[in-house]
């Protein structure tokens, strides 16, 4: 007959209070979602720093003026202007032959909230087009309204998807060649 010791019997209260204090303990560490940003300026911060740090071109622009705000250092990248940097060029020197376009893409941003087009091609160099996607969210600060822009070349969408598809080809060749070597293993 088996006996069981006062060791196996426990509690039920005490064993959760034991679990929480051990969930809580590996948890301490970790920032809660809603301890990561306790304060607005924690999250401007990090937020500004996403901005500056992003390898999509980006910039915020005041849709009355025409004038870019502020721009990130891949915008600055793309644009290649001399000087550097967009802050406070017109919208229309990066898009001297589509105004109209531009128009109706931050009329329909400052209207819906959002908005998403890929009618704003620029030209390279050597005349070929660069096929882009413009995605604009409305801001509001103060009561004046500015529109954050951030471009995707998707030409270079399309190069990291064959990338992508092309690795994940290997990935499964070399799966099944493993399989296949763990097979002939066997036969040994």
């Amino acid at each position: 007959m088996n006996e069981i010791s006062s060791d196996t019997l426990t509690d039920p209260d005490t064993t959760k209070r034991q679990e929480t204090s051990q969930a809580q303990s590996r948890t301490a560490n970790e920032p809660s979602p809603s301890r990561l940003y306790q304060s607005a300026e924690q999250l401007g911060l990090a937020l500004y720093r996403a901005f500056h740090r992003s390898e999509e071109p980006a910039f915020l622009l005041d849709p009355y003026e025409g004038k870019i705000i502020r721009a990130n250092p891949a915008a600055s990248a793309f644009f290649r202007l001399p000087g550097g940097s967009l802050d406070g060029i017109t919208i229309d020197k990066l898009y001297p032959h589509l105004r109209a376009e531009l128009y109706i893409f931050t009329e329909e941003a400052i209207a819906l909230g959002h908005a998403h087009t890929r009618q704003l091609t620029l030209s390279r160099p050597d005349g070929n087009p660069i096929q882009l996607e413009h995605t604009a969210v409305a801001l509001s600060d103060s009561g004046r309204t500015g529109l954050f822009v951030r471009l995707t070349n998707l030409d270079a969408l399309h190069r990291r998807d064959i990338n992508e598809a092309a690795e994940l080809y290997l990935k499964k060749g070399l799966h099944e060649w493993l399989r296949d070597e763990q097979y002939f293993r066997e036969i040994e």
